[in-house]
C-alpha cells in the first residue's frame, strides 16, 4: 500500500476504507450480472448462427457455469 494515510491495526483492519478499490468492485457486480443475463439470449443467437445442436448450446451455457465453480476451487 503506497497510501501514507491507510494503517493497518493490529488486529488486522485497515483505519480507512479504499475507496477506490470499494468503488471498482462495486462496479463488477452489476457487469458480472448483465453478463449471466445476456448469457441465454446469446447462445440462443450463437445456436442459429453456427447450427449448434441443442447438446452443443448446452455445453456452452455448462461451461459457462462450470468456469464459476472452478474458479471457486481455492
Amino acid at each position: 500500500m503506497n497510501d501514507k494515510n491507510i494503517i493497518q491495526m493490529p488486529d488486522g483492519y485497515l483505519n480507512k476504507t479504499p475507496l477506490f478499490q470499494f468503488i471498482l468492485l462495486s462496479c463488477l457486480f452489476p457487469l458480472w450480472g448483465c453478463a449471466a443475463a445476456l448469457n441465454d439470449i446469446l447462445i440462443t443467437q450463437f445456436k442459429s448462427v453456427f447450427s449448434l445442436s441443442n447438446f452443443a448450446s448446452a455445453l456452452v451455457q455448462s461451461a459457462f457455469y462450470g468456469g464459476y465453480f472452478l474458479i471457486a476451487i481455492p
